[in-house]
């Protein structure tokens, strides 16, 4: 009678390990690669599946979400000789689990080491200066090369961003004095760093607040507006600025800054944008003749709704104290110039 009992539970163990070995359960957004004999056979996509014991084995199970990986900074030389640590963040996902299991060995760390000769290739084309200012440009070059190469691997990169460039110590400190020299100095009642950001000068004054020259923890120079502190106590304020930081944030083009963060939830608001070297609005309207100048103020006094549109753009720079692309401020001024003129001249009773 015992020995029957014996023989019936371990009967029932072997069922039990062949069911387990024979049923798979593939969670969503997972995939599983299978061989038979070490041979591939087939991919176990989300769902109930049967294999069979024995000859069927699961070689690696794939996550197939998108995957975020930061990699350490990486030390690059410009073509100036000059050397700067890197740190990049590359998205990604499988899109073909067999090609990611049988044609690369490792994919991050395949990933990584592509990331790494394609920075040092795209830096050694550049000298310092630009590659502080081409960001965009140095992301678009790596995104081309690791979506190339990975497609083979069946990996889909979907996104390449440069976290941080920081230039060597004595390089950041001489940017630091040349900007003092362009901008006034912070004054004794100004705040020395707002978020992760540290203040080095003043680049202008409005009704709303004041815009600072910035460096990011990465060594990048940013614009940092920061509200005055009587708007900062007025909650209705505090709503509308929420607002139109996070409509800036969904709206760029070739006249706007790209917002690079913000802190809306501070005691006083702040945002802060890509800093863009260019004449001020106040810079170019001194080179400009009086008369024309005075075009110029005319048009920003008018009301919102009847104001050409260069004037609007005008005005808010005149606001912050912001600068402008290049040289499309005076070319903006200009046109806003030919429009006030030409509505004068159209207008009845003129």
């Amino acid at each position: 009678m015992l020995v029957g009992w014996s023989v019936a539970a371990v009967a029932g163990l072997v069922l039990l390990w062949l069911v387990t070995r024979t049923v798979q359960v593939i969670p969503q957004a997972s995939a599983a690669v299978v061989e038979r004999y070490g041979r591939f056979t087939r991919v176990l996509h989300a769902g109930l599946h049967l294999v069979v014991p024995f000859a069927d084995t699961i070689r690696i199970r794939i996550d197939l979400r998108e995957q975020v990986v930061p990699f350490p900074p990486q030390p690059v030389i410009t073509r100036d000789d000059l050397v700067a640590n890197v740190d990049t963040v590359v998205s990604y996902q499988v899109t073909d689990p067999r090609r990611a299991t049988y044609e690369v060995a490792g994919c991050i760390q395949a990933i990584e080491q592509l990331t790494v000769t394609t920075l040092r290739d795209v830096f050694g084309s550049m000298d310092l200066e630009r590659a502080l200012t081409a960001r965009q440009e140095i992301s678009a070059a790596l995104f081309r090369a690791l979506d190339e190469t990975t497609g083979k691997w069946g990996i889909h990169v979907t996104r390449v961003e440069l976290k941080a460039i920081e230039p060597p110590t004595s390089i950041q400190d001489s940017m630091e004095k040349q900007m003092l020299v362009r901008h006034p100095p912070l004054r004794r009642d100004d705040p020395d760093r707002v978020g992760r950001y540290r203040l080095t000068a003043r680049l202008g004054e409005g009704g709303m607040g004041t815009v600072y020259l910035g460096v990011s923890p990465g060594a990048r120079r940013v614009a940092v507006k920061v509200v005055r502190e009587e708007l900062a106590q007025d909650p209705s304020f505090r709503r509308r600025f929420a607002r139109e930081v996070d409509a800036v944030r969904r709206v760029g083009g070739f006249h706007t800054a790209p917002v690079v963060d913000a802190g809306t939830d501070d005691a006083r608001p702040w945002l802060v944008t890509e800093y863009i070297p260019g004449p001020s609005l106040h810079e170019v309207l001194r080179t400009l003749p009086a008369d024309l100048s005075a075009v110029v103020g005319d048009c920003l006094r008018q009301d919102p709704a009847g104001r050409p549109a260069p004037a609007e753009i005008l005005q808010r720079l005149s606001r912050s104290g912001e600068r402008a692309p290049g040289d499309w401020l005076p070319g903006a001024v200009r046109t806003l110039v030919a429009r006030h003129q030409a509505a004068t001249v159209l207008a009845p009773g003129a």
